[in-house]
């Protein structure tokens, strides 16, 4: 409730800001993501909320949203790259970052698939 007050402050939309913030927190449990992400992804919402634009906190909750849902990382109306698992943590130092310690990297462009296998890297948002 707390949290919802601090975006009702901040004059966030229900929707699309407070839609995909719920929608966020529905596909974390339906996709069975790890507990252990759900503390720093929360606060980073959190750490952006008094700082950050309307706008880029619609673009990372955007952002969230699809990760949780099925692990899409970059999404275009081109391509859409997403990891083949997820496994990864989420980290909100100075920046929100998804730090990928292995997985299958596939891009999806206009009926095309190429996939990297065996990758690891750091996404930053």
């Amino acid at each position: 409730m707390v949290f919802a007050q601090k975006m009702l402050d901040r004059k966030l939309r229900p929707s699309p800001e407070f839609e995909q913030f719920f929608r966020c927190l529905i596909y974390f449990k339906e996709n069975k993501h790890s507990p252990d992400n759900f503390d720093p992804w929360f606060k980073s919402l959190e750490k952006l909320l008094p700082i950050k634009t309307s706008r880029a906190i619609t673009e990372y909750l955007a952002f969230s949203l699809e990760l949780f849902k099925d692990n899409s990382i970059n999404l275009s109306t081109s391509n859409r790259w997403y990891l083949s698992n997820n496994r990864f943590r989420l980290v909100c130092d100075s920046v929100p970052k998804v730090i990928v310690d292995y997985t299958d990297l596939t891009c999806l462009s206009r009926g095309s698939k190429t996939t990297i296998y065996g990758t690891k890297g750091i996404v930053f948002q």
